[in-house]
């Protein structure tokens, strides 16, 4: 096989740490090595301590894209400003980089995230014929996007079954969410970061702090559980704070952390000293920061209507993102949260990716 270029628009690599950046980190060295990959060209959102043109090796990133949840936290009419001001630009720079591929038809592979399988990019896809895959990862694809794709990844199965409503089962292909099982256990053995603010024991929400994640309902849940229960454990949230008056919060309960982002191979460690790990999020596919704990035997609390975890641990799954489930959920004995019957081996690396690649006849 001739190699070939993997052109890639994802929202996210490192240095960020979100979910797209760690499955990124994951994925780009499986593919550098596969024989049949010449090259990676990789457009993403900017990133704190990366450069915004990076030349790796044979993999070249271009963190051009105004990161869309710079004003998260500030006013709505700042937020939903700089939200369609990043999507256009996002928009204008997908476009230049899909006519530079248009060049190389042949001698390329474009893998497109949902997140901006929309507007442009189909239209241009499907208009110069390119050969072009989908990952499915977000709840809130666009059909319209998603369907002139001539293949599509879903990485759970209720977006596989979302999926086949609106294009052809032969073009969905359902590949779990790739975990490196052997490094998520050794890295969890590593101390706590130096700065983290408890040692053990704390109630864990790994992920954004903002409203779609569940972040207010969790608090007031918390307030609930800490008068309730004496010697109540600390509420500890890491990821990205995009909630204005998280230091108020923070202020008004002692109890509660918000520790921001951390390096990605920090977060094994600290899932594993939580002692219980939650998640009431309404924008989940399949939650990496759930999975690793289901890896990990950490107990966990997650969202309704995800198919794979209603199946094999129902007991870990809230009735409802609300302020009264995620309470009476505290009060029960954390162990009871333990999914031991869900089939992590599903998710090693190596099978899921090698999946991805013969997906991308790569």
């Amino acid at each position: 096989m001739t190699p070939r270029t993997l052109w890639m628009i994802i929202p996210a690599c490192q240095p960020r740490t979100a979910g797209s950046a760690t499955y990124a980190k994951i994925l780009i060295p499986y593919l550098l090595n596969r024989p049949s990959v010449r090259s990676i060209l990789i457009v993403a959102a900017t990133a704190k301590g990366g450069k915004l043109i990076e030349k790796d090796g044979r993999c070249t990133f271009f963190r051009l894209i105004p990161d869309p949840d710079k004003f998260q936290s500030s006013a709505s009419i700042i937020h939903w400003t700089w939200q369609k001001f990043s999507m256009g630009m996002a928009q204008l720079i997908f476009s230049v980089f899909l006519l530079a591929a248009l060049f190389r038809r042949g001698r390329n592979v474009v893998y497109v995230h949902d997140a901006y399988a929309r507007h442009l990019v189909p239209t241009l896809i499907k208009l110069f014929g390119l050969d072009a895959i989908c990952d499915v990862r977000d709840p809130f694809f666009i059909p319209k996007g998603v369907m002139v794709f001539p293949a599509v990844i879903a990485c759970s199965m209720n977006l596989a079954s979302r999926l086949a409503r609106h294009l052809p089962v032969e073009r969905i292909s359902h590949v779990p969410v790739p975990l490196d099982l052997e490094a998520l256990r050794r890295l969890a053995t590593n101390p706590l970061p130096p700065s983290f603010p408890v040692a053990k024991d704390y109630i864990l929400h790994l992920g954004r702090s903002s409203p779609d994640k569940g972040v207010y309902e969790l608090i007031e849940a918390y307030s609930q559980f800490c008068a309730a229960v004496p010697s109540p454990p600390p509420l500890v949230l890491v990821g990205r704070v995009l909630i204005a008056d998280a230091q108020a919060i923070a202020m008004a309960h002692p109890g509660i952390f918000f520790v921001g982002e951390v390096a990605w191979d920090a977060v094994p460690a600290i899932i594993s000293k939580a002692r219980l790990v939650i998640l009431p999020s309404r924008t989940e596919g399949l939650p990496r920061a759930i999975l690793e704990a289901i890896a990990l035997g950490i107990p966990i609390l997650c969202p309704p209507g995800i198919a794979e975890l209603q199946r094999y641990c129902p007991q870990c799954v809230l009735s409802e993102i609300s302020a009264t489930a995620i309470f009476e959920a505290l009060m029960r004995a954390p162990c009871e949260f333990i999914a031991h019957e869900y089939p992590i081996c599903e998710h090693d690396a190596l099978n899921c990716l090698a999946r991805t690649a013969n997906i991308m006849r790569l």
